[in-house]
C-alpha cells in the first residue's frame, strides 16, 4: 500500500476552499473536504489512476484525479509513496497557480 504525503501548499488549497464554501453551506463544506479525502485515499491502492498532467507531459510522475470542478495534482514520488501537490479549481490558471 502506498504512503500519501500532503504539502503544505495541498492542505492549504484545501482550507481556503472549504473555508469559502462554508460562507454559504457548512454542510458544502464538509461534504468538500470529504471528497477530497475520500478521492485521494484510492491512490493508496491506485497510485496510478490519475491522468498525466496535459501542462506537463513530460514529466512522467504528474498526475492528476479530476472531479469536476476541482483538479487533485499529485506526483508519484515512487513505488511506497505519493504527494498530494495542489488542489485546485479547473477554473484556475494552472501554470500560475501550480507551483505558487
Amino acid at each position: 500500500m502506498v504512503t500519501i504525503e500532503f504539502t503544505p501548499k495541498s492542505l492549504d488549497d484545501i482550507e481556503i476552499t472549504a473555508i469559502y464554501i462554508s460562507q454559504t453551506s457548512e454542510k458544502y463544506a464538509e461534504m468538500f473536504v470529504e471528497m477530497i479525502f475520500r478521492e485521494v485515499n484510492y491512490l493508496s491502492k491506485h497510485p496510478l489512476i490519475g491522468r498525466y498532467v496535459p501542462e506537463f507531459e513530460e514529466d512522467s510522475t504528474l498526475r492528476e484525479l479530476i472531479r469536476p470542478p476541482y483538479r487533485i495534482v499529485y506526483r508519484v514520488v515512487n513505488s511506497e509513496r505519493v504527494d498530494i501537490l495542489r488542489v485546485l479549481r479547473s477554473s484556475q490558471n494552472f501554470l500560475t497557480d501550480m507551483f505558487q
